[in-house]
């Protein structure tokens, strides 16, 4: 993906851009200040729902975090996908329900982050799904696993 338009750090690296989507528009508008404040990152925000897809198109994120309820992320992270076949969905849950990481692994999802992480491993997350083909939880390997056991037996 080419970012022209991506700031450089103050050490000469491109800045990664993190679209951030969420219903709260504090939680929003913290998170893109606060992402932002770090030196290998450039946030915006992207809104809370359908518009996201708009505002991602015009702001080319390498990686979008979602936090909306699974039935707004799902299509929301497909519209995504469709619109910039590039980015990295990344969703926030609130709950590691196997069925449910599977359920957004299947819409594109690349990245999980827990609602109950701190900040810092929250950036780690970040900076270990655009470094990485995606950032997998335990109970996602193994959703993953009895959903190939059940379509193959």
């Amino acid at each position: 993906m080419s970012h022209p338009r991506t700031p450089v750090s103050g050490n000469g690296h491109r800045r990664q851009t993190v679209g951030v989507v969420s219903r709260t528009v504090f939680a929003r508008e913290a998170l893109v200040r606060a992402i932002s404040a770090e030196a290998a990152f450039r946030a915006v925000d992207l809104g809370s729902g359908q518009d996201a897809v708009a505002r991602a198109h015009a702001a080319d994120p390498d990686l979008v975090l979602i936090d909306l309820r699974p039935a707004d992320a799902v299509p929301l992270s497909e519209a995504l996908l469709e619109a910039i076949p590039g980015t990295r969905p990344v969703a926030v849950h609130r709950g590691a329900e196997p069925e449910l990481l599977l359920r957004f692994a299947e819409a594109g999802f690349v990245g999980f982050v827990s609602t109950d992480c701190a900040y810092r491993d929250l950036l780690q997350d970040l900076r270990g799904v655009l470094t990485q083909d995606s950032n997998c939880p335990p109970q996602l390997a193994g959703a993953i696993i009895r959903s190939l056991r059940r379509k193959s037996g």
